[in-house]
């Protein structure tokens, strides 16, 4: 967990420093805060709902019930996501200092592909209560934090070495929610 965070936190430095102020804003603030509000409904409040309907332990029933509560995440987020997605898409407009970093193209490309991986993280949720109630919260913290290693590596390769600017920091959240899916299941 401490190297994670120490890599993370080196690679974010380099990242800052490479792409400048302008575009390490565009994705840590704005893209970021799209899958963070994407996700927000699936993990307050069906995670809560879920711990409360399985304290863990070997009862099926419970068990069951949690997981497939857990599951309704990815509707909720993939309908989420798409409001997120389509007013984002509807709010860039010329002459904002996001224009004059990317084009449209690009950011709203960008802007569906961290829409696509809130989705895909979502996937995760049953996993995520599995492991939360069954003490296994070292697999969990291993799990988000390999995939947060990925996501910095990927933008790092992305943005500054392949230079693509708003499309690699969509694409490395990909990654990161790809990741976090294979490594927690």
């Amino acid at each position: 967990s401490v190297f994670t965070r120490v890599l993370t936190f080196a690679l974010n430095t380099v990242l800052a420093r490479g792409l400048g102020p302008e575009w390490y804003g565009l994705a840590n603030v704005q893209l970021q805060l799209l899958t963070s509000t994407a996700l927000f409904l699936s993990r307050e409040g069906i995670r809560r709902a879920c711990q409360r309907i399985y304290p863990g332990g070997e009862s099926s029933h419970s068990l069951a019930h949690a997981i497939n509560l857990a599951w309704l995440s990815v509707p909720v987020t993939l309908l989420s996501a798409f409001v997120l997605g389509a007013v984002s898409d509807r709010s860039g407009g010329d002459g904002d200092a996001i224009s004059e970093l990317v084009s449209a193209r690009d950011r709203v490309a960008a802007v569906w592909l961290v829409c696509g991986s809130a989705v895909v993280e979502a996937c995760a949720e049953p996993g995520w209560v599995y492991a939360q109630q069954n003490g296994r919260t070292p697999t969990r913290v291993m799990a988000e934090g390999a995939a947060l290693v990925v996501r910095v590596t990927a933008t790092y390769v992305l943005t500054l070495v392949a230079r693509l600017g708003a499309l690699g920091f969509g694409a490395a959240q990909l990654a990161y929610g790809l990741a976090y899916v294979g490594l927690l299941y």
